[in-house]
């Protein structure tokens, strides 16, 4: 006997519940599949009993109670990919083949779920599925290889595409009559913001791997030494890429806190909490961090800074503005949502303690303000002394990120030249412990090549 309308939402809401806990494994992703298929089938059905029976041209639209069991739908494939993911390890095209077996497998189900996501009938209701998509750009580009790269990217500018048609599909009054306009264009917004963060994300992680792992690329052969040049070129629009998509999804954010009432924590309605603002934030502020060091560089290549600055220290002191601003969104929360109790997740606590390192770092003399308090980051931390921020890394067995592993000698130019000194390197050799690939053998030396 077939399950209820109610009996079916039901379901779905025990899977969302489950799924959306930050510690949830990926045993409740695979417990809750055969719920998420089922009901992808019904609302399959559902769609084509009612369009046979439709006149031609009719607009076809979905019961109440389908459409409940549709968002119910799209909110449970988003977090089950969300866990999946979760559960890649990076670089794990790199492993050997029994430590790809759990990767592997996740990346499966990811691609099971973005076929389910990208298949619903009346897609503009269960629009957090399509997060499945965003999942498998993600999937992609945790194998750290180029061709993953390629491939996330080809992902987002596909969901790049599937988003604006959503959203004008949404926009164009085909539901205005619905009651339910309201939360499809709040989904809309949120499921940008999550693809611009993706986007964000995947433009900082490909950096992230060839700056630090370019010397022992080079020594397998993955790279040659002689196209540092032509990678930073790729690199830096990669970020400029980056920054534009951070950007896109911090005003996302604020778009929907302007609009619409913030639970504490995500729920039916909404899947942005009171602090969503921090995560592309972060994103943004790491684009841009990364992107400066490159400029001297692109300087001596003779290349056209971007948009129309006169030169590339007017770029250089425009990236500095906007990385300041960026970082303070980190710790600023939006003026409606200051009746919530505020948190600091301890990753974006450390993410802040990198950010702040690296700044200091390429910009010595330069103070970056903050509203932290002493509490939030522990008694004997000043967050504007190298050493200190270094020690509260080292403390947490926590890597300084790039500015901590970078071995690329172009780009350990670059740090020099925008510093107008060698004293970074003093700071290299001084703490050790913040390469993120420190334990390596022979490690140590690879950075002094340059």
């Amino acid at each position: 006997m077939e399950r209820s309308a109610a009996g079916r939402a039901d379901d779905l809401r025990e899977v969302c519940d489950t799924l959306k806990k930050r510690d949830a494994k990926r045993a409740a992703l695979t417990a809750a599949l055969p719920t998420i298929r089922e009901s992808y089938d019904h609302v399959r059905r559902v769609s084509f009993e009612m369009t046979d029976a439709a006149e031609i041209n009719e607009l076809v639209v979905p019961p109440d109670e389908l459409v409940v069991e549709l968002r119910l739908l799209g909110w449970a494939i988003y977090e089950a990919t969300r866990v999946a993911v979760n559960d890649i390890k990076p670089a794990y095209a790199a492993l050997e083949r029994a430590e790809q077996e759990v990767s592997l497998a996740a990346v499966e189900q990811i691609k099971e779920l973005a076929h389910l996501a990208q298949t619903l009938p009346w897609p503009e209701f269960s629009l957090r599925a399509l997060g499945a998509v965003r999942c498998l750009a993600l999937a992609h580009s945790k194998k750290d290889t180029v061709d993953g790269y390629v491939d996330a990217w080809l992902i987002h500018e596909a969901l790049d595409k599937l988003v604006t048609r959503r959203t004008d599909e949404i926009n164009s009054g085909v539901w205005s009559d619905s009651p339910h306009q309201p939360d499809l264009k709040g989904d809309a917004y949120e499921l940008a913001e999550q693809h611009h963060l993706a986007q964000a994300g995947t433009a900082c992680r490909e950096p992230e791997l060839d700056l630090c792992r370019w010397v022992e690329w080079v020594e397998s052969g993955l790279r040659d030494d002689d196209d540092q040049d032509e990678t930073i070129i790729r690199l830096s629009l990669r970020l400029q890429l980056g920054i534009m998509s951070g950007e896109r999804a911090m005003d996302l954010v604020d778009t929907v806190v302007d609009e619409y009432e913030i639970p504490a924590n995500k729920d039916e309605k909404r899947l942005l909490g009171p602090n969503s603002k921090q995560n592309p934030a972060i994103m943004t502020a790491r684009a841009y961090l990364l992107l400066l060091p490159m400029c001297p560089r692109l300087a001596d290549y003779e290349l056209p800074p971007p948009g129309e600055v006169e030169g590339w220290d007017e770029y250089t002191q425009e990236l500095i503005r906007g990385f300041e601003k960026a970082y303070a969104q980190i710790e600023e929360a939006h003026p409606r949502l200051l009746t919530h109790s505020r948190s600091l997740d301890p990753a974006h606590l450390r993410s802040i303690i990198q950010l702040r390192l690296t700044y200091l770092l390429l910009f010595p003399g330069r103070r970056l303000g903050t509203e932290l308090a002493a509490a939030e980051v522990g008694e004997g931390c000043d967050l504007d002394d190298l050493d200190s921020l270094s020690a509260w890394l080292a403390g947490q067995r926590a890597d300084a990120n790039v500015i901590g592993s970078v071995n690329m000698p172009e780009y350990l130019l670059g740090i020099d030249e925008l510093r107008g000194d060698e004293e970074y390197r003093v700071w290299r050799e001084r703490w050790p412990m913040l390469d993120r690939f420190g334990d390596e053998p022979g490690r140590d030396e690879r950075w002094r090549r340059d």
